[in-house]
């Protein structure tokens, strides 16, 4: 049954409808995560690049919602559905053009499997999902470049991988990849015209995120940078094992095993030798995941940043999934399979049964200011709650006299800055304002500045919350005539239990200029 499902020459659109349900089914029913409604910011204030990341996220979201007019979750996140569904196919003809239809059906199934690839980036709107896209579409071009020699495809190379670096910075691992390749099996191709053509219109096309970066202080490359490296010699192992086991969970255990099971088999019989195509694809996917393993024993890293190393990975594992693993036992291929795909499944249902309902009591601490704060499934919940509570909270602050009707919302770091400038403060007309240095504002230092600041004469609330708790800082009280130096409370729940905190302050009649 399983062999004739994968034989089937309508079994891709199968995999591809299913897929694509379950992961609309996510997008609908969830809140946007931190990095989420963060990045709304990037498509309603679009520049040639950002603080944290280059444009691409943006220019998706635009298109996606008309222009930032249809404000939805579920357009805003669009774009990741059709991606997700897009990489799943190019995955199916890569596995087609490499073996047959049936690998082509194998490597759908392991993406679809995998929760980097339906969910991080098939689901949630990050800058990493443009990125799949391209960097699924140029291992395409490579391969298809490797089996026929012609130049067309490299010099498609290169424009694809300048979009995958116009997503994320990630994108230049491709070139290493192909340069990699190259001097595996030709190093001479490295000086020829169509190579060097090739790196030169990446190059262009990222040229307006070097000029952006130039002319603001190189700000992004160097938060980037701060971010890689202790500075110490010796290696630490305290961020080693969250990666490993971080990466192994994203990419699926099944998927994982699945993989590393391929690769010793092709370099133990030297396969990958003899077919450049798997060379290519584990030259370009290994490096990156060993890397950011690397990485992690001398700072912070998240296992989502070697993610885009596994897509070429799943079809290295298809095409020995059927051409021996099927062959020696038909039975434990099918299990590799079923459990993937079953894995997935079981993992979405729990963690939509947490989102709303809070079965696992993840957050212990019942302290007012720390209420939820190791719940990372609140942010996908609460947030259309605490917009609607804040809105009548606040009208009936206007209305007491409390605040003017115009004030505005201050807060101290990028989030929650997100969450209240999509979920409250954009649908009710409301500026915020970011207080703190560039770390703590990202992208808030330049649409501080766009939305004016805060006017003379002018009221504000200061909200955090007890995710995220910070009080406002002494030296604020003085730029205002009048300051409550008590917060309202407001608690939000889940259920019949409050599982966070909304704590505001109000500050009246603004008499200097507030530093942003």
């Amino acid at each position: 049954m399983f062999t004739a499902f994968t034989n089937n020459r309508k079994a891709i659109y199968y995999i591809l409808i299913v897929n694509f349900i379950f992961r609309f089914i996510v997008a609908a029913f969830t809140n946007f995560g931190i990095d989420e409604v963060y990045y709304v910011s990037y498509g309603l204030y679009p520049d040639w690049s950002f603080f944290d990341h280059p444009p691409m996220i943006s220019l998706l979201m635009r298109l996606t919602t008309m222009d930032m007019r249809l404000m939805d979750e579920v357009f805003i996140r669009l774009g990741s559905l059709m991606i997700g569904s897009a990489n799943i196919f190019l995955l199916y003809k890569m596995g087609c053009i490499l073996k047959d239809r049936q690998t082509g059906i194998i490597a759908a199934l392991l993406a679809s499997a995998s929760i980097y690839a339906s969910i991080i980036v098939g689901t949630f709107i990050l800058p990493d999902t443009p990125q799949s896209l391209f960097w699924v579409g140029a291992l395409y071009l490579f391969v298809r470049y490797i089996q026929t020699e012609h130049d067309k495809y490299i010099y498609l190379y290169g424009v694809t991988v300048g979009f995958a670096m116009l997503s994320k910075y990630h994108g230049v691992f491709l070139w290493g990849g192909a340069g990699l390749y190259f001097l595996v099996y030709n190093y001479r191709k490295l000086f020829s015209r169509a190579f060097v053509l090739s790196l030169l219109i990446s190059l262009v096309i990222f040229t307006p995120v070097i000029l952006w970066n130039y002319f603001n202080d190189l700000s992004s490359f160097n938060f980037h940078s701060e971010r890689v490296g202790s500075g110490s010699f010796w290696p630490n192992f305290k961020n080693f094992f969250p990666e490993f086991f971080g990466q192994i969970f994203y990419n699926n255990p099944f998927n994982v095993v699945l993989i590393v099971v391929s690769l010793v088999y092709f370099f133990k019989n030297r396969e990958w030798a003899i077919s450049k195509p798997i060379a290519f694809l584990i030259l370009t996917g290994v490096p990156l995941s060993a890397l950011v393993l690397g990485m992690s024993m001398y700072s912070g890293t998240l296992p989502h940043w070697s993610g885009p190393g596994y897509n070429g990975l799943l079809v290295v594992a298809a095409i020995y999934y059927t051409s021996h693993l099927m062959k020696k036992s038909h039975k434990a291929a099918v299990r590799y399979i079923v459990g993937g795909n079953t894995f997935i499944l079981f993992i979405i249902t729990i963690a939509l049964f947490q989102i709303h309902l809070g079965i696992i009591p993840l957050s212990k601490d019942d302290n007012a200011t720390k209420l939820g704060k190791n719940d990372p499934t609140i942010d996908l919940y609460a947030w259309d709650s605490v917009g609607k509570q804040l809105n009548a909270h606040l009208n009936s602050a206007v209305d007491s006299g409390l605040v003017q009707k115009d004030y505005v919302l201050l807060t101290h770091k990028w989030f929650p800055a997100g969450h209240l400038d999509y979920y409250f403060a954009l649908p009710n007309n409301k500026q915020l304002f970011v207080l703190g240095d560039i770390k703590s504002q990202h992208i808030y230092k330049r649409t501080n500045t766009i939305r004016g600041g805060v006017s003379l004469g002018g009221d504000a609330c200061y909200i955090t919350t007890s995710l995220y708790y910070r009080e406002p800082k002494p030296e604020l009280a003085p730029y205002f005539e009048n300051a409550i130096e008590t917060p309202d409370i407001i608690p939000i729940k889940r259920g019949k239990k409050v599982v966070m905190n909304v704590f505001i302050w109000y500050f009246n009649n603004l008499q200097n200029e507030l530093p942003m």
